[in-house]
């Protein structure tokens, strides 16, 4: 393979590129080309929305989920905080941090491990994008009601 290796006295500005080229190098006379530009492969998160949905690969799907999915999660987490915001005063506000931050690390870690799953094309978009917000949807809907069940001044007390 080749090398290379800068010679000279640092801030002098006698430093020389010494350029160790033999057959395995990629340019023919040792160094690159500046007339011609070359087009590096671009990663998925690079991609504008558009280009994402004209080329449907499960690269790009997996990364339309996350874009997706990142939203959604803030919307339905805000939404959480407010039943997780009631305090009981004889149970103390512990309780429901603890819920709150175990509620966040599983929910994050079911996206991420579905946006894997629809890039490497184990499931499909739909199902991975939308299951994980639906589930905490429905969570989200049971919290609500269990809160405002315990509110609501038309409940019937049990005497």
């Amino acid at each position: 393979g080749g090398g290379e290796a800068l010679t000279g006295i640092l801030n002098a500005g006698d430093m020389d590129l010494d350029r160790n080229c033999d057959e395995d190098c990629p340019y023919a006379d040792g160094a690159p080309s500046l007339g011609t530009p070359t087009r590096l492969p671009l990663r998925t998160r690079m991609l504008t929305l558009g280009e994402l949905l004209d080329a449907p690969t499960p690269g790009n799907l997996g990364e339309l989920a996350s874009r997706l999915g990142v939203p959604l999660a803030a919307l339905i987490l805000s939404l959480l905080a407010i039943p997780l915001s009631f305090v009981n005063p004889r149970a103390g506000r512990t309780n429901n941090l603890i819920v709150a931050i175990l509620t966040y690390l599983i929910y994050s870690n079911i996206i991420s491990v579905c946006q894997a799953w629809i890039a490497q094309g184990k499931l499909s978009f739909a199902v991975g994008a939308l299951a994980p917000h639906a589930v905490m949807a429905a969570v989200l809907f049971v919290m609500f009601r269990h809160r405002l069940a315990i509110a609501s001044p038309w409940r019937r007390r049990a005497a």
